[in-house]
Order: structure tokens, then sequence, then C-alpha cells
């Protein structure tokens, strides 16, 4: 796994010690590291390849701050989806708006924070995740090893989770219902879709292919309100 690890100049207190860990951590990891502008981030991502985006920095819900301001989540997803990350790890403050625009625009797997996080929980979760993924190769498992006890501070957003995921090992009984209903819909719809299709073949009247077509923007329309009610949830602390 290549890293592209990305901690501009700042005022953390653990930067430089977090940087060393992940870089002694086993991974293959190219630092880009000081006076770190737009202009850099995007040319390196041009100039080679990586699997992974490692970001050390000051961040909020508008994106992370590179040396010449914030760095937009906009910009940000565009430029990952371009680069072809398969995982991101934004260990900066309150990254969860940010790390649910990438998960959903680019497929990349995301870790993330939910609000501000002390510098000494951001740079002992940074090292051990960066150690386990080194031993196991594996970003569930690492996440899991890495993430504090009580986790309140952290989110994995995973391609195969959807757009509400775990947080802490633990899901509000909220979450969990809404989890379960978008799956459930996912698969009606599918089966809607195969009826459909075998409809079109026998050349079915217009009015049932109509009602057939209807039930699935149906079930589109409820999917896209239950998972903005997890969101909202997610976002707005109704987490256990």
């Amino acid at each position: 796994m290549r890293v592209l690890l990305v901690a501009p100049r700042s005022d953390l207190e653990n930067l430089d010690t977090e940087v060393s860990a992940i870089l002694r951590s086993g991974l293959d990891v190219v630092p880009l590291l000081g006076n770190i502008t737009h202009a850099d981030l995007v040319r390196e991502t041009e100039q080679s390849s990586y699997d992974i985006l490692w970001v050390l920095a000051h961040g909020s819900k508008g994106g992370i701050v590179l040396s010449d301001g914030i760095l937009p989540s906009s910009l940000l997803t565009s430029l990952i989806r371009n680069a072809g990350f398969r995982l991101v790890v934004l260990n900066t403050c309150d990254s969860i708006n940010t790390a649910q625009m990438l998960q959903n625009e680019t497929g990349a797997e995301v870790i993330a924070t939910i609000g501000d996080v002390d510098d000494s929980t951001a740079y002992q979760t940074g090292a051990l995740f960066a150690r386990a993924l080194a031993t196991t190769r594996s970003i569930h498992r690492a996440y899991r090893q890495a993430r504090p006890g009580g986790n309140d501070s952290y989110v994995r957003l995973s391609p195969d989770g959807g757009a509400i995921v775990r947080v802490g090992g633990k899901l509000t009984d909220e979450i969990h219902e809404l989890v379960k209903a978008i799956y459930e819909l996912k698969q009606e719809i599918a089966l809607l879709k195969l009826r459909l299709e075998a409809i079109e073949k026998f050349e079915a009247p217009a009015s049932q292919l109509s009602r057939y077509f209807a039930a699935i923007v149906t079930m589109l329309i409820v999917i896209s309100v239950l998972a903005g009610m997890g969101l909202y949830l997610l976002a707005t602390g109704g987490i256990a």
C-alpha cells in the first residue's frame, strides 16, 4: 500500500511525532511536509500513483487546511476521484462532512473524525492505525485495533457499508433500523427490475409497465429519505 502523507506545517502539538510514527510503520510512505499548497497537492497526485491519502492537518466542516488556506471539500473530492485513492485518512478535526462527500462521490473508503479530537488522541490513533495497517493489510482490522476505547471520535465510511456506518462499534436503534430498511428496499428494487425486464420481453401493456416503473421510483425516493435521516442522526449526535 503506497501512502501519500500530507502534513502541512501547523501548531499541532504531536504532528512531528505522528509523522515519524507513520514513516516508521512499515507502510510505503511518501511524505509531503512543510509548506504545502493546493497546487503542490494537485501536482503530486498527477505525477505519482498512490493507494492511500493520509492528511494530518487542521480541518473544518468546509475542508482541510493547507499552507495557502482551506482546500474545500468539493475540490478535495474531485482530486481524490481523479487520483483513484482506495483509502483516505482524515486525521483532522471535524472531518465527517468532508468524509461523507468523499465516500459518496469517489467510492473510496474514508476514516474521519466526528467533531474536534484532542491532539493526543489523534496522534495515538494515527500511529496505531498505521502500524496495524502495515501488519494486517486490512483497513477494517487495523481500524478496529486502533480506534479509541468507547470511541466517539472516529468513524469509518466504507463502500460496502453504505453511507450510514458503525461508529465506535455501536449503532443506535434508529440507525440500525434505517440500515436494515435500506438494504431490504434495495433487494426489493432488484426484484422489481428483474420483473420489469421479464415483462418487457413479453411486450406487456404500457399500463403494467408504468405500475412497475412507478414502484421502482417510489422505492428510490424512500431510500433517499431514509439515508438522509440516517446522515442527519450521524451528523447531529444521534449516536449512542
